[in-house]
């Protein structure tokens, strides 16, 4: 079948990531330091060439247990812009620092943020997780 421009849809390449090479299991669960491995987050598009509201499989995926009232601090990827959670409990958020559990009001404007769909990292280096009950976060990377 012809699309608008004459072209047959089906003979268009398969659309690649922007990897230099493809991440292998010998690169190891943390080799996300490399700078090649972290997937750029561009939405597929539709025949006519709309965005498509779905994003692409992530090349660095992070699962971080998070255990009752326990802060960890988690490393960003070399190269990552973008990040996106997922959380099987609630869980506090600070981007850059490290966090504490909020316990009393906190009104000076450093309040943590409660589950953050997801955020850009220009300039961010570390996250803080921590969550009031056993929780699992998973952190997905996009550059």
């Amino acid at each position: 079948m012809m699309g608008l421009h004459g072209a047959d849809p089906g003979d268009r390449p398969p659309h690649r990531t922007h990897l230099e090479r493809p991440v292998s299991p010998a690169d190891g669960p943390f080799a996300f330091g490399k700078a090649d491995i972290v997937n750029a987050f561009q939405l597929a598009t539709d025949n006519m060439g709309r965005a498509l509201p779905v994003a692409p499989p992530c090349s660095v995926g992070l699962a971080v247990f998070l255990t009752a009232g326990t802060p960890r601090l988690i490393t960003v990827p070399a190269n990552a812009r973008l990040v996106l959670f997922n959380a099987t409990q609630a869980f506090w958020a600070r981007f850059g620092l490290a966090v504490t559990l909020p316990t009393v009001d906190i009104l000076d404007g450093t309040a943590p943020e409660l589950n953050p769909a997801g955020r850009r990292l220009d300039g961010i280096s570390q996250i803080g997780l921590v969550a009031a009950t056993d929780s699992i976060v998973n952190l997905l990377f996009y550059r």
